[in-house]
């Protein structure tokens, strides 16, 4: 019933809301690719920047465990419409530690990701500086994982840019 009634409502008159409806019944179907194009369709729609915001959040969740590429576009949009949205830093610092190795050309880049990763959520320090101890104990769980200095010296890799390549396409400068 819901289901025909969220159809008639969005074919009546698409808005924020009724395509957000077309998008959960999409979702419920486990039709991604639909939800997907419903939820960017009610975030346009929606005038409201936090609400955009969580609507691209919430698609990045869609994609995370099946495409990093997608998650990480929608991610990336719901910083821009809502930049104190820190469950989106969270969300990329982890995907870009979970890339797959395919992503990176040798061992020294396999675990500069970390890198990358927390320096991604460092980055909510600077808008709200009262998660500071929940974020460094993320940033240093990521730096245990990342290259030890000695690594990097070894890599002759100190203060040098480090382009990744595949969806992530982000830059870091190795640590001196």
């Amino acid at each position: 019933f819901f289901e025909k009634l969220a159809m008639h409502y969005y074919e009546f008159k698409k808005t924020s809301k009724s395509a957000f409806y077309m998008g959960e019944i999409a979702q419920s179907k486990r039709e991604i690719e639909k939800a997907t194009v419903y939820f960017n369709e009610s975030a346009c729609l929606d005038t409201n920047q936090t609400e955009k915001a969580n609507l691209y959040y919430r698609t990045a969740n869609f994609y995370k465990s099946n495409n990093k590429a997608q998650a990480k576009e929608f991610a990336l949009k719901a910083i821009e419409h809502a930049p104190e949205m820190i469950e989106a830093y969270i969300m990329l610092s982890k995907l870009y530690a979970e890339a797959e190795a395919e992503c990176f050309s040798n061992e020294f880049e396999k675990k500069a990701k970390y890198l990358l990763a927390s320096q991604t959520v460092e980055r909510i320090i600077a808008i709200n500086p009262k998660y500071e101890k929940t974020v460094k104990k993320l940033s240093d769980s990521f730096m245990k994982k990342a290259p030890a200095k000695t690594e990097i010296k070894k890599a002759k890799m100190k203060g040098k840019t480090l382009k990744f390549g595949c969806w992530i396409n982000q830059s870091i400068v190795v640590p001196k």
